[in-house]
């Protein structure tokens, strides 16, 4: 069997992203993530709605989930499962709730999750999915993330969410100075 070579500057890290629901996120996300995996590459794909919609496409589940990443003390290798050849999960679900009031009351709340995965190694990309709302979790996402997908569906109030988000980048990038590229 032929591997292929992992990323030696880290992986693509993409946050799939819209402040307003039933655009198409965890459909985006998924399809990206299996397209790679198929392709060769290694993906990484994190869940972080409380639906957990992400693991019900792929048909998996854990015991541990973003939660136990995020404040539950857990490392990244406990909470990852394999959904497919070359493509692991961290499975979300009701407990991501708990989780924001927790982040919420931490030093530097909005870089956890940069912080449980810089270093990260043996990924080419790293696929965020995102909850359809303003919260700390999404920032946190959009705080490790490089390139953001922004998935549209052709109603006014999904473009309301796009210019919102938009500004939120923006505001992202002037407070910590972070650059977040979209995927054109």
């Amino acid at each position: 069997m032929m591997t292929t070579p992992k990323n030696k500057r880290g992986p693509r890290k993409i946050s799939v992203i819209n402040y307003k629901g039933g655009t198409g996120k965890t459909a985006t996300a998924v399809h990206l993530a299996h397209g790679l995996a198929i392709s060769g590459k290694s993906v990484l794909m994190i869940d972080t709605d409380p639906q957990g919609s992400s693991s019900y496409h792929l048909g998996v589940q854990s015991d541990k989930s973003i939660y136990d990443l995020l404040v539950g003390g857990a490392e990244v290798a406990d909470c990852k499962i394999q959904a497919r050849q070359n493509l692991d999960i961290i499975c979300s679900n009701e407990r991501v709730f708990p989780a924001e009031l927790a982040l919420g009351r931490m030093n530097n709340r909005e870089l956890v999750l940069k912080g449980k995965l810089d270093g990260i190694t043996g990924y080419d990309f790293v696929i965020i999915d995102c909850a359809p709302s303003i919260n700390l979790i999404n920032q946190n996402a959009l705080l490790y993330s490089n390139e953001v997908v922004l998935p549209v569906s052709m109603e006014y109030m999904s473009l309301v969410g796009i210019r919102q988000l938009l500004n939120n980048i923006k505001l992202i990038h002037k407070i910590f100075d972070h650059e977040i590229s979209r995927i054109r």
